[in-house]
């Protein structure tokens, strides 16, 4: 395949994630409902972690070797109480954010003491600056931030890792920040020169919400629809949190990348 075609399906790609991004942008509400989605051409399903093996991510594998379980993160999640009693969603989500950061870096830095990273590609903290992103946050209408993205160490692979904050309680509906993360995450890296071969840059989002809330959606774009697969709500509200569901979203954190995203792959 000759440079110039491989040239123009990316653009082409990157022309109809702009044209989703623009639909997305018009929409006041932080929730978008199906008719948005459809007109859109967003099609929404389900991702399963662990539960159903056949709903899991294609694109991005957990890490598989042994983790430990986080060191009693009562302290930090505890210091949320009082959040929670004003109501507080966006200062919920940045310290639930913070919790899975603090985690999964301490994860890699052990991964790295064992000589293990190599079984974890992806690479430490990035700036977003780092990359030539467009806004990822938004303080009106809908309060939400990307304080957090991740790619692979080698950059060859075009798959990356994000983490979205919203001030906002989650439903069964996509948000406005998630879906605006994705097609600027996307397009980026349909427009990086080090990922020239690949026309598919899948995007893996841990998006925190709500009253102590996470979930994570996986996205890629098939060339006609962007396809987002999300999975449940994980509930982290309790004064006592479940540490292996903590220790289950640190795991794709870590994880590899898989699946087929060049085009003499796909075609």
């Amino acid at each position: 395949m000759s440079d110039n075609i491989l040239l123009k399906e990316r653009l082409a790609r990157r022309k109809v994630l702009a044209e989703i991004y623009g639909r997305v942008l018009k929409t006041p509400s932080h929730h978008i409902d199906k008719d948005i989605l459809q007109e859109a051409c967003i099609q929404y399903s389900t991702l399963s972690l662990q539960e159903e093996p056949d709903l899991e991510p294609y694109y991005f594998k957990p890490y598989a070797g042994d983790l430990p379980l986080p060191e009693d993160p009562d302290n930090d999640l505890g210091s949320m109480d009082c959040d929670l009693l004003r109501n507080n969603h966006i200062s919920n989500a940045r310290t639930l954010q913070l919790v899975l950061w603090d985690y999964a870096y301490h994860c890699g830095m052990l991964l790295e003491e064992q000589n293990l990273q190599h079984l974890s590609p992806f690479r430490g903290y990035r700036e977003t600056g780092d990359f030539k992103f467009g806004n990822l946050f938004e303080v009106m209408p809908n309060n939400w931030e990307v304080p957090t993205v991740l790619d692979t160490r080698e950059g060859k692979f075009p798959h990356m890792k994000a983490m979205v904050i919203s001030n906002t309680v989650g439903d069964n509906q996509l948000l406005r920040g998630e879906l605006l993360a994705i097609t600027d995450i996307m397009s980026t890296r349909l427009r990086t020169i080090e990922l020239r071969p690949h026309i598919i840059a899948p995007i893996l989002i841990f998006s925190m919400i709500g009253i102590r809330h996470a979930r994570v959606l996986e996205a890629h774009f098939n060339g006609k629809d962007l396809i987002v697969r999300c999975s449940k709500l994980y509930d982290f509200s309790s004064s006592t949190p479940d540490l292996k569901l903590i220790r289950l979203l640190a795991r794709y954190w870590l994880g590899s990348p898989c699946g087929e995203t060049t085009w003499e792959e796909i075609m």
